[in-house]
């Protein structure tokens, strides 16, 4: 067996491993965790005026969302990682 496909085996282990302890995680760990819903609303037009942002949208972003959207930009790129190891592997 050459080096390149036991790569590739040695990845698609790790990342089942990875996927089934989440399941396990999430059936076990988190089935008593309530979940609790705010009645709060953010004041989006406070927070354009505090930080000069004319876009809504960007308001919700870089506003009370900015790490949400920090966290599933690291999501993509370590999905872009992923790929390119995937596809190197395979060459």
């Amino acid at each position: 067996m050459n080096h390149t496909k036991c790569n590739k085996i040695v990845f698609d282990i790790v990342v089942a491993l990875f996927l089934l302890g989440a399941l396990i995680y999430v059936a076990i760990y988190m089935q008593g965790i309530e979940l609790v819903f705010h009645e709060e609303v953010l004041d989006f037009k406070a927070i354009a005026e505090h930080m000069n942002i004319q876009n809504m949208v960007a308001v919700v972003y870089l506003g009370p969302r900015i790490f949400d959207t920090f966290l599933e930009v690291n999501v993509v790129i370590l999905t872009v990682f992923g790929m390119k190891f995937i596809r190197s592997a395979h060459h």
